[in-house]
C-alpha cells in the first residue's frame, strides 16, 4: 500500500529570492520520510516556472498534469 500526501506551498512575493520555498519544500519531504509517506502529490500552474523549477531541483517530475516524488526502500525514486 502506498502511503500518499498533498502538498502545497505559497510564498508571498515579498518573500521571493529568500531560498524559503526550497526550506519549506525540504522540511515536508523530510516529514514524508520519517510517517512512511511513499508519494507526494502536488498541483503547480503551468506558468509558474519559479516553482516548477523548485520542485524539478528537489527531484519532482510531471505526471499528467502533476508532479510525483516516490519514496521506497529507504529512497525516493520519481514517476514519469
Amino acid at each position: 500500500m502506498n502511503h500518499r500526501a498533498e502538498l502545497g506551498i505559497t510564498v508571498l512575493k515579498s518573500e521571493w529570492d529568500k531560498g524559503l520555498g526550497s526550506r519549506l519544500l525540504k522540511m515536508a519531504i523530510e516529514y514524508a520520510k520519517s510517517h512512511g509517506i511513499e508519494i507526494i502529490n502536488l498541483e503547480v500552474r503551468s506558468d509558474n516556472f519559479r516553482a516548477i523549477h523548485v520542485y524539478e531541483k528537489f527531484g519532482f517530475r510531471k505526471k499528467s498534469g502533476h508532479l510525483s516524488h516516490i519514496f521506497k526502500n529507504r529512497r525516493f525514486i520519481y514517476r514519469f
